[in-house]
């Protein structure tokens, strides 16, 4: 069998509630690993990482909403944390999984925290590698807070002017890094990559957490928790992750040699490096 009738064999879907979540499962190992990855990838993107972690764990890489092969039914209402609870409570049953780990890249880290919210007692490790959610991004506030700036959002799928017009005065008038303006010009180059924009900034919006409060859970239980970051990452930095990170009792953090798109990539190499060492 090829790889890629692998890759398919190992693809599975999870219904409920009119949502439908896609997932790969890959490895052997005894322990549950969730993995949730970052805007504009779905499951694939964790491909080196789960080969690297393949004999220790047994890995559920999701497609979130409005990425891969997962559907989200309900058009812009946004997803609360409640429904989201409720759909991966259901799904740990069905995969008759008690005890399991964390993972989350950029977007997927609200989904890590989001599991993390209600579930903590039943965690064993978190893994975040340039995690979104710990700080509340200001321009993400200003457009998602209020109808008539969601509104406008919206307007940007059909008017692509409209973004790259005040991404230039932002970045012109030192609001934005030129970096950061750059990353987000790629995201935004498609009628499809705007909608997607759109979407996961407006029906992810609720996905908010209080640190202190996120602190508090993981250092009760206690859990071992992991930061990847890149040196050279403009969106995510040591100050991203300290209102998180300082709060923990048991929290590592390890500086790649990278930015943000090669946090996955970088992370792999260290995971491997690490499974060397042990054999």
């Amino acid at each position: 069998m090829s790889i890629f009738a692998r890759m398919e064999v190992d693809y599975h879907f999870f219904n409920f509630e009119g949502a439908r979540l896609g997932y790969h499962k890959s490895g052997t190992g005894r322990s549950a690993l969730l993995a949730f990855h970052g805007f504009g990838q779905d499951h694939t993107s964790f491909y080196a990482i789960n080969e690297a972690l393949a004999e220790r764990y047994t890995i559920y890489s999701f497609d979130l909403f409005f990425h891969g092969k997962s559907e989200w039914p309900f058009g812009d209402h946004p997803l609360t944390k409640n429904q989201w609870n409720r759909i991966i409570t259901r799904f740990l049953s069905d995969q008759d999984i008690n005890r399991f780990s964390l993972m989350g890249y950029s977007l997927g880290g609200k989904f890590v925290l989001a599991t993390l919210e209600t579930l903590s007692p039943r965690v064993d490790s978190v893994f975040f590698l340039a995690p979104d959610g710990i700080q509340l991004n200001f321009w993400y506030r200003l457009a998602t807070g209020t109808r008539p700036m969601r509104a406008l959002l919206k307007s940007m799928i059909d008017r692509p002017g409209l973004f790259t017009g005040t991404a230039r005065w932002a970045t012109k008038i030192g609001l934005v890094d030129k970096g950061i303006a750059r990353f987000a010009n790629t995201q935004m180059d498609s009628t499809e990559k705007r909608q997607q924009v759109y979407l996961s900034w407006v029906v992810f919006r609720w996905l908010a957490f209080n640190m202190k409060h996120i602190a508090r859970l993981i250092n009760a239980s206690p859990i071992d928790t992991r930061f990847f970051i890149g040196r050279f990452d403009k969106m995510i930095t040591e100050k991203t992750i300290a209102p998180l990170h300082l709060k923990l009792k048991n929290s590592k953090l390890k500086i790649l040699e990278s930015g943000h798109t090669a946090v996955i990539s970088q992370t792999a190499k260290e995971f491997r490096n690490i499974a060397s060492e042990k054999t």
